[in-house]
């Protein structure tokens, strides 16, 4: 998806063509819009890409982007900078519509941040749990190594461990 699609999708959002005189203002303004949007989500972009084991490839700070490049974080995203461009569009001819998007952005935003952060915290747990798993080996093959009482074998260990016998 590039930016030039967000633009068109954000346009629709707000019932405004494209091709329409009135959005030379908008066409202007999105650039610089849509790099915001990308400056604020990059950190949720690597804290998502780590939490769902996927390379982050590092943003670098943005002040305007070239309508016909690819949009750079996750499709997760698609949603939300469509909100955005839409709420920023609007805001100051209609600041009621521009609210309702600005709202949906920060949804959308906030559910992508949580669901990071529960994935975080499973990761985190399941690293404790194996952590702990691991030093309960550690101490349980110490404990075997640094053993002074001779191992008691019985007839009936020695025939189950041997069967040959």
């Amino acid at each position: 998806m590039t930016f030039r699609d967000i633009y068109e999708a954000a346009l629709r959002m707000i019932c405004e063509d494209s091709t329409a005189e009135e959005t030379a203002d908008y066409e202007e303004r999105a650039p610089y819009i849509l790099a915001t949007f990308c400056n604020e989500c990059a950190p949720i972009e690597a804290a998502y890409c780590k939490a769902h084991n996927l390379l982050f490839v590092s943003i670098p700070a943005l002040t305007k982007i070239a309508m016909i490049d690819d949009f750079p974080l996750r499709d997760r995203f698609s949603s939300a900078v469509i909100y955005y461009l839409s709420a920023m569009l609007v805001i100051d001819e209609n600041e009621e519509l521009s609210d309702k998007f600005f709202s949906l952005y920060t949804d959308a935003v906030s559910l992508v941040q949580a669901e990071t952060e529960k994935k975080l915290q499973a990761i985190k747990e399941a690293e404790e749990a194996l952590k702990k798993e691991e030093e309960l080996e550690k101490e349980e093959d110490s404990n075997v190594e640094d053993s002074t009482e001779a191992p008691v074998f019985t007839l009936e260990k020695i025939v189950n461990r041997y069967p040959f016998f």
